[in-house]
């Protein structure tokens, strides 16, 4: 069955351009929602609207930012976005690095179809599944070229500005630095932000303790080299090893000047 859908939108693409396969299937063999009133937009229709809403096909804003940004909040079988694709084409514009989609459906298989074709068609897109009324998002689905052509740095694609954790997973498996960076980040008080320490942090070491413990070990982050009574309380307080060795170093000869650790530890 993936081999037939594959040949079938090759076909398309070599004649009429991108068009919705799947949608049409689902609609004439009436596996829609009637109860839900569910109704699935003809590739005819959709062509006008794409055509009335962008003319040129998106060329003043290339020109502007280098790419179109489109939202689907009901997405369908991605009817909209492969009518959007053929308007690109006919402006002689390349809808694979030109484009790219945000589609949201309450339905799981419309989430799906619409996934495949925007996956095989190689548009960049992130397909949700969620309530674009509600603003409640459930999973979501990456296609392949959104995820090669770096557009996760590029362009935020969502039902709010708000980060998201799988966004932040991605950015962390492609740039080291960038884990980096969030793994010394002190303020994780924004929920988005407890992906990084399932990422970056050891697990086993308390989640609470962590960032904090993570700064006053960074000498990066000091202003001097010189040690700090106040950061030597905290790190004799997130640290029992650290406390032991400190105490072990008052009857040293050699540290007994370093009188910090008497006020930390006997004071």
């Amino acid at each position: 069955m993936f081999a037939h859908l594959v040949l079938a939108l090759e076909e398309k693409v070599s004649t009429t351009g991108p068009e919705d396969v799947l949608g049409s299937v689902f609609n004439e063999l009436e596996l829609y929602r009637k109860s839900k009133g569910q109704v699935f937009t003809p590739q005819h229709v959709s062509d006008l609207m794409a055509k009335l809403a962008c003319p040129d096909g998106g060329k003043s804003l290339i020109e502007e930012k280098g790419y179109v940004s489109m939202c689907d909040p009901c997405c369908g079988a991605g009817v909209m976005i492969t009518s959007m694709a053929k308007v690109m084409i006919e402006n002689g514009l390349n809808y694979c690095t030109q484009l790219v989609c945000t589609a949201t459906d309450i339905d799981l298989k419309c989430v799906h179809m619409t996934y495949l074709q925007c996956a095989l068609y190689g548009i960049p897109a992130v397909i949700i599944h969620g309530d674009s009324l509600l603003v409640q998002e459930w999973s979501r689905w990456y296609t392949p070229v959104y995820i090669m052509n770096g557009w996760v740095w590029r362009q935020t694609c969502g039902l709010t500005d708000r980060r998201n954790d799988e966004d932040e997973k991605i950015r962390c498996v492609q740039e080291s630095t960038y884990a980096a960076m969030r793994k010394s980040a002190v303020d994780f008080e924004e929920p988005t932000d407890a992906v990084f320490r399932e990422i970056v942090v050891d697990s086993k070491k308390p989640a609470a303790a962590v960032p904090r413990k993570t700064a006053l070990f960074d000498s990066e982050r000091r202003l001097t080299d010189r040690r700090g009574v106040e950061d030597e309380k905290a790190r004799c307080a997130s640290e029992p090893t650290e406390a032991a060795s400190r105490k072990s170093a008052l009857f040293d000869p050699r540290r007994q000047r370093q009188g910090v650790y008497q006020d930390v530890l006997f004071r």
